[in-house]
């Protein structure tokens, strides 16, 4: 697909099912590209179902409830969108589903919710589990606060059967003066940052002071916690990322940036 879209009330492109459906993955290579998406009333793109599906070089701004997911029954890439501007209450990029790469996405917001959702879901079929979730080389720029307690990324097992995650190689800095509150919140009393299936190592953060919320049990871990006790990020950096113009939004690298090599 190759759209043009704006002011829609509802979606603005979705590919999904209904639940009678919850064990199949239809069609494949389905693909979503080159798009401009504004002032969606709900989801920016919606992709329900298919395997090998690919979402690229889209530009995504001001929707009313989730930017782009990548839903239980999808399997593939969301890569190089740039989201903005969206303040999208449910997460800019939500992620529900199985062998899923994220990789090389700019996303700048100003919203209530995080900017990164990953959740296994028992709101839709039990028998698929988000697993084998791959997020790389993203750019997230937080810029507001979100419903957990101002959290970057967040992690939500509601149905217990959330499996490998891996993220890394990541940014995630503010185009305020420092991160917000929690860079991570995990919503689970089973899944936790050290968990065996979860890992997170090589990304910066920054600037300001890293702090990652568990909440069930409560808990909270420091930089150094969440590096030598959780052994979470032991190739990461709590520091500034070094943009050539942090608040005018001109995202490039300096030479001197932590985040290069």
């Amino acid at each position: 697909y190759n759209f043009e879209i704006s002011g829609s009330n509802g979606d603005s492109i979705t590919y999904h099912l209904g639940n009678s459906d919850d064990d199949q993955y239809i069609g494949s290579n389905n693909t979503v590209h080159d798009c401009s998406i504004s002032t969606s009333g709900a989801d920016g793109i919606d992709m329900g179902t298919g395997t090998d599906g690919k979402v690229y070089n889209n530009d995504i701004q001001s929707c009313g409830h989730t930017s782009m997911i990548a839903g239980h029954k999808f399997q593939g890439e969301l890569y190089r969108n740039y989201i903005h501007d969206s303040g999208a209450p449910a997460g800019e990029v939500v992620v529900i589903g199985q062998h899923i790469t994220v990789w090389g996405n700019l996303i700048v917001g100003n919203g209530d919710a995080p900017y990164l959702l990953l959740i296994d879901d028992d709101n839709q079929t039990a028998s698929i589990h988000t697993t084998d979730v791959k997020i790389y080389k993203n750019t997230w720029i937080w810029n507001g606060e979100n419903h957990h307690g101002n959290e970057a990324l967040e992690i939500a097992d509601a149905n217990g059967g959330l499996g490998t995650v891996e993220i890394k190689y990541n940014i995630i800095s503010t185009l305020q003066s420092s991160m917000p509150t929690n860079a991570f919140v995990f919503v689970s009393s089973t899944y936790h940052p050290d968990d065996s299936d979860f890992t997170s190592d090589y990304n910066v953060y920054g600037p300001g002071t890293f702090n990652c919320w568990q909440m069930s049990p409560n808990a909270n871990y420091s930089w150094s916690q969440w590096t030598s006790t959780l052994g979470n990020d032991t190739h990461g950096v709590n520091s500034d990322p070094l943009f050539v113009d942090r608040t005018g939004e001109d995202f490039r690298l300096t030479s001197s940036s932590p985040a290069i090599g």
